[in-house]
């Protein structure tokens, strides 16, 4: 353990992540905390991440899942390069090395009444709280895509997918990439927010890597990816680059088609087109190989419970404090709160140390001086041995990291590419730069990263 994590009181892993970036204007010291109970509701990455920095005596999680899992690993998965056994561990052994003086309750949420601080469990049973932190992430729902449930499911079918509520899906799609003949490959992403924005064109590309280099079936296989956004990628700068790149690997990229509906038998996938916010004509394309990425949504108590502005389902909070909306004892992070954040990991890591720091602020009687600035990153792989690492705040603002490390000390100046964002929307190559497809990127997201998060 460094020094600095024994300074601070702090496990070495939550150490490394909360100061990993010099994106936080300061790092919001965590101490004991009073005697309140507080309860977390989840028990991935957000919620793990609260438990392991809070240090009160009377700390519960409640999480129904027996294992947790690193889910970003399963785009590697899917692509063959990684076992899927390296993505999971029992939840109870992640809970216990977070903080061993935390009780865990194995049951669902199924109401929160925020007037009167009870949660209402799976079977009945009810627990009170004096402050409650919201981190269930979000549902995948292949059951709001008609047809999609049952191709999943049947290991004949191929149609794929490296999301789902466990590792069995990336297993499939590794399978089905393996035994890719040539073809019409359809990739996709929905029109509803989605966790990692970014890992829907991930396994593309790693696909089309493989049919190129591995399979050498490029020249027999037809690429398209539909979106059911307005744009490949969110951020204008990155979105740039990336055309550019499909232009180049010959992908044919669509924008506002959102699937709606996958007929197995006869291999085809129905999208909805979307003109002006409106539904206007549904298209049918034929696959060979189809990979989904299902619509995702919080889980129904969240919205049921009040806890949600204006009809919507994700946790209401002030996108700076990620207090909660709708009742003062309340703070949500993670992928069921409403801040306008890309839903990766990288923001959970930033988050964390936020809400702990304001819920400290609260139990105190005391403002709220944690401040989110919307970071999130999102490393996009475009093969075995390239990345990209997008790292964006709230509106699309570029906040990328790398260029303000202090590489002269390293020898590695030389390698930082001084291109303006025009020439490097232009060029990909492996070069130390984030938007420019560095090689040692993806060993550090898929190698190094997997520890250190475990």
């Amino acid at each position: 353990m460094s020094a600095l994590a024994r300074s601070r009181g702090l496990p070495i892993k939550t150490v490394s992540k909360s100061l990993g970036k010099p994106i936080l204007s300061k790092f919001y010291s965590v101490s004991s905390l009073r005697g309140e109970k507080v309860v977390i509701i989840g028990g991935g990455s957000a919620g793990v991440g609260v438990l392991s920095q809070l240090k009160g005596k009377d700390v519960t999680v409640v999480e129904p899942s027996d294992y947790h899992y690193f889910q970003p690993l399963w785009t590697v998965v899917g692509a063959g390069y990684d076992e899927a056994s390296h993505s999971c561990v029992p939840m109870g052994k992640v809970l216990k090395r977070a903080n061993p003086k935390a009780s865990w309750i194995k049951k669902a949420v199924e109401n929160v009444d925020a007037a009167n601080n009870k949660i209402t469990l799976s079977g009945g049973d009810s627990l009170s709280y004096d402050y409650l932190v919201i981190a269930t992430g979000l549902k995948v729902r292949p059951d709001l895509v008609d047809g999609l449930q049952n191709a999943l499911s049947d290991e004949s079918c191929p149609v794929v997918s490296v999301y789902g509520d466990d590792e069995k899906n990336s297993i499939k799609t590794s399978k089905k990439i393996s035994e890719f003949s040539g073809g019409n490959a359809v990739f996709t992403s929905p029109s509803t927010p989605i966790k990692c924005a970014g890992a829907p064109q991930k396994i593309m590309w790693l696909f089309e890597e493989q049919v190129r280099k591995v399979l050498n079936k490029r020249h027999e296989t037809d690429i398209s990816f539909f979106a059911g956004m307005p744009a490949f990628f969110a951020v204008p700068h990155y979105n740039k680059i990336l055309n550019n790149i499909a232009f180049e690997r010959e992908v044919q990229i669509n924008v506002n088609h959102n699937i709606v509906a996958v007929d197995a038998k006869s291999k085809t996938a129905t999208f909805q087109v979307i003109s002006d916010g409106k539904n206007t004509e549904k298209v049918e394309v034929p696959f060979d190989l189809l990979h989904v990425t299902p619509p995702m949504t919080p889980p129904a108590f969240i919205k049921s419970s009040g806890l949600s502005i204006d009809g919507a389902s994700f946790v209401s909070v002030n996108p700076d404090t990620l207090q909660s909306t709708v009742k003062e004892n309340i703070f949500a992070l993670g992928d069921s709160c409403n801040t306008p954040n890309s839903k990766t990991v990288a923001a959970i890591t930033v988050q964390v140390p936020v809400v702990v720091h304001n819920l400290q602020c609260a139990m105190k009687g005391q403002p709220l001086t944690g401040k989110y600035n919307g970071y999130a990153s999102c490393p996009l792989y475009l093969g075995k041995s390239k990345i990209i690492l997008a790292e964006f705040g709230y509106g699309g603002k570029l906040m990328e990291t790398m260029a303000s490390m202090p590489w002269k000390y390293l020898g590695l100046s030389s390698y930082i590419p001084s291109q303006s964002a025009e020439d490097a929307s232009k060029k990909v190559g492996p070069v130390l730069g984030e938007g420019m497809g560095a090689a040692w990127l993806y060993h550090v997201v898929t190698k190094l990263l997997p520890v250190v998060y475990w």
